[in-house]
């Protein structure tokens, strides 16, 4: 890891990080190519007691263990931080979001680019289902993650996703008022914590996200494929 002023550096093998501090921007980079990043200033807010703290900026980071540790305001000087970790895996992140002291907060959202990513898929099939999803504006809040028709995971042709695994309820939103932005929370949580997939292309991103979710152990009876209800 490296500091350059304004740019923080990590290098995690086979893709990398560059995080620019303010206003702050995440940058994903695989073989030298981005393939995901944040809007500047906008990586997403936690809401709680009827305020809002926002991540706007970097105010310091660490290294912890094999990962990085981040401390984030909004650009007031309000006093208001959050802190966000990042542990990197192979063909992954494990990324964590929280409150000092680790609250229980109404909402905890992050914001993602979606033209970095390229073409973007997945969510819910429970009601008209848009391909690629950043062709049309989405939004559904609350999004019930658990339900046996819908999936917390997106995957990109850029080979990046995220995977949330939480049966909490969520809310996404996609391209809202055609902003180009891809947006995720968890509420009522004390942190929100997701998997940053990050393959050479969406097929990889699939292979990951079932090495991570499991696979079925069985075969359904052929009546599942032949009778659906």
């Amino acid at each position: 890891e490296t500091d350059g002023g304004n740019t923080v550096v990590a290098d995690a093998g086979a893709w990398g990080l560059r995080i620019e501090k303010n206003p702050l921007r995440i940058n994903v980079l695989r073989d030298g190519k981005t393939v995901a990043a944040t809007a500047p200033g906008n990586l997403g807010w936690a809401s709680i007691e009827g305020g809002k703290v926002e991540f706007r900026v970097l105010e310091s980071w660490s290294c912890v263990g094999d990962g990085l540790l981040l401390e984030l305001s909004s650009q007031e000087d309000n006093g208001n931080r959050a802190f966000a970790s990042i542990t990197p895996f192979q063909d992954r992140a494990l990324v964590r979001v929280w409150l000092p002291g680790e609250p229980f907060c109404d909402k905890i959202e992050h914001t993602w680019s979606l033209k970095d990513g390229g073409h973007w898929y997945g969510g819910n099939i429970t009601s008209t289902h848009i391909w690629p999803l950043e062709s049309g504006q989405i939004e559904l809040d609350p999004f019930l993650a658990s339900s046996n028709q819908t999936s917390p995971i997106w995957l990109s042709s850029s080979g990046a996703g995220f995977f949330v695994p939480t049966y909490q309820p969520m809310g996404f939103a996609v391209n809202r008022d055609g902003d180009g932005l891809f947006r995720f929370n968890v509420k009522q949580t004390a942190h929100l914590e997701y998997t940053l997939i990050i393959r050479e292309n969406i097929v990889g991103a699939h292979d990951t996200f079932t090495n991570l979710a499991g696979r079925p152990r069985t075969v359904p009876p052929r009546g599942y494929f032949a009778r659906p209800i």
